[in-house]
């Protein structure tokens, strides 16, 4: 059938994808956006990064942290890339969509603290910052583990 022409299957996939959103929509989350976006794009990372922990270990025995220095062994980087330009590209798409549908949270928690406990707003986003940055540690960890767990 004329319909399994690849660019005709790319265009009807192409139409399943999220819309990108407007600079309307963008602009009344404000602040909220970014942190939103911010916190997806993180997570995605985090997500990535626990991809690319098992199959290094599987692949080379080696472990991605080097102890004598302690830092990140260079090989695991590599890995590191594949994952994030196969799984990151395709998730990309995604991302700016599922920030925007998170974006009315983040503006929330932003009120919150500036109208509710009277924090400056600098105050408000710092703190914001700092519980984000301490959830992204605990994720990566929970998610390295679960990665591990599952292809063990």
């Amino acid at each position: 059938s004329g319909d399994s022409r690849p660019s005709r299957r790319l265009a009807r996939w192409r139409s399943r994808l999220p819309k990108t959103p407007s600079m309307e929509e963008v602009k009344k989350y404000g602040t909220g956006m970014v942190f939103s976006y911010s916190f997806v794009g993180t997570l995605n990372f985090c997500i990535m990064v626990a991809l690319s922990w098992p199959i290094f270990i599987l692949r080379t025995g080696g472990s991605p942290i080097l102890f004598a220095p302690l830092k990140m062994n260079p090989k695991f980087i590599v890995y590191l890339t594949a994952v994030y330009f196969s799984y990151g590209s395709c998730t990309t798409p995604f991302l700016l969509a599922i920030a925007l549908v998170l974006a009315p949270f983040f503006t929330g928690i932003l009120s919150t603290l500036q109208e509710r406990l009277k924090c400056p707003r600098w105050l408000a986003y710092a703190v914001l910052a700092a519980l984000m940055a301490g959830s992204y540690c605990a994720m990566i960890v929970a998610f390295i583990a679960v990665a591990c767990a599952a292809f063990r």
